[in-house]
């Protein structure tokens, strides 16, 4: 037991150098998740990482598209490799890292911190369970936020807010999502009629 908990003090130290290091140089760096929740990898600059969070300006074939917090319990690797080198140069070329903080200061050392400065800021996000027994997706402004959970004003594929609470415990978050196009078209018509 004391040599498990050893090894994985090691590879959290580990990974804090690689966050470290990765944030630094503003790599374009590879996440590869839990495959239960992500069998693909997310792609994105490391800007912020805690203990429990990594903060990364998400990239996705070439554009930047919002931002991703994610959970550090289901981060199985991290890195960059020659070819997400090479990406990334191309992306500086294009100008497309010119301007890849997100547009509010976020305190990551926590969900609580987190979601009060989406709810200050009346940031609408994604929050999510992406295991796929639990399929939890909810997207709208932070509502409420207590001790363990969080509440979403979210509304549905219809574009109608949905009445009611729907909050999610922190423990089965996996995912938040902020800034990106889906939150800023679907923000910019939900009050309206199409």
């Amino acid at each position: 037991m004391e040599t498990k908990i050893k090894d994985i003090k090691k590879q959290i130290l580990l990974m804090d150098k690689q966050l470290e290091y990765y944030k630094k140089n503003k790599k374009l760096v590879r996440i590869k998740r839990d495959p239960r929740i992500d069998p693909d990898n997310s792609y994105g600059i490391v800007l912020d990482y805690s203990d429990d969070f990594i903060l990364i300006a998400y990239a996705y074939d070439f554009v930047m598209d919002g931002w991703r917090i994610i959970d550090r319990f289901f981060v199985k690797e991290i890195k960059a490799t020659h070819s997400d080198n090479y990406c990334k140069k191309i992306m500086q070329k294009e100008g497309l890292l010119d301007d890849i903080d997100p547009p509010i200061d976020i305190n990551i050392s926590s969900y609580k911190t987190i979601f009060s400065s989406f709810k200050k800021h009346k940031q609408f996000v994604i929050v999510e369970d992406e295991h796929i027994e639990a399929g939890v997706f909810l997207i709208g402004p932070v509502r409420e936020i207590s001790k363990d959970s969080v509440s979403i004003r979210h509304f549905d594929g219809n574009g109608e807010w949905v009445t009611g609470r729907r909050g999610i415990k922190f423990k089965d978050i996996s995912l938040i999502q902020f800034g990106n196009n889906y939150i800023r078209l679907h923000q910019k018509y939900i009050n309206t009629k199409l």
